[in-house]
């Protein structure tokens, strides 16, 4: 997938799986817009479906109707 974005190969980063094992894992930068702004954010690649990092969910809300085919929402939370 990240070869269909056209996306510039970084330096490989450390993982460690559910299992405890560490695996190295090829990182790319990426330009996201979030939000209407556009941001840098590294996109590793795991050879398994797309994941989202949670660090750029932070200060929205995610909806998932858990079904094949369901909805997946995000809303950007009212300010303080």
């Amino acid at each position: 997938m990240t070869a269909s974005l056209g996306l510039i190969p970084g330096i490989p980063v450390n993982s460690t799986m559910g299992d405890g094992s560490i695996v190295q894992l090829a990182c790319y930068d990426a330009v996201l817009v979030w939000d209407g702004k556009p941001r840098i954010i590294a996109v590793v690649e795991t050879g398994g479906p797309p994941l989202i990092g949670m660090a750029i969910l932070e200060g929205h809300r995610v909806t998932l109707d858990v079904a094949d085919g369901g909805r997946v929402t995000v809303e950007v939370l009212p300010g303080p």
